[in-house]
C-alpha cells in the first residue's frame, strides 16, 4: 500500500514578519530538497516530521493564486 500526501506551496510573495515565505514548484524543481518549516498546524507539524517517509507520494498544489497548479 502507498501513502499519499498532499501539500500546498503559495508561490506569490507573502511577507512575515518581513521575509518573503512564498516557494513554487519551480523553485522546489531547482534546490531538489527543502525544508518544510512553514507549517503552523501543530498536529499537521508532527504528522510530515513523523511519519511521511520516503517512497510516499506527494500531490503538490499552489494556492492563493488565481491560477492553482498541480
Amino acid at each position: 500500500m502507498t501513502t499519499h500526501w498532499l501539500m500546498k506551496a503559495e508561490p506569490e510573495e507573502r511577507l512575515v514578519n518581513g521575509k518573503d515565505v512564498s516557494f513554487s514548484v519551480d523553485q522546489f524543481e531547482k534546490v531538489q530538497v527543502s525544508p518544510w518549516d512553514g507549517v503552523r498546524n501543530y498536529q499537521a507539524r508532527g504528522f510530515l516530521r513523523d511519519q511521511m517517509k520516503v517512497p510516499h507520494q506527494v500531490l503538490f498544489y499552489h494556492s492563493n493564486t488565481k491560477l492553482p497548479g498541480l
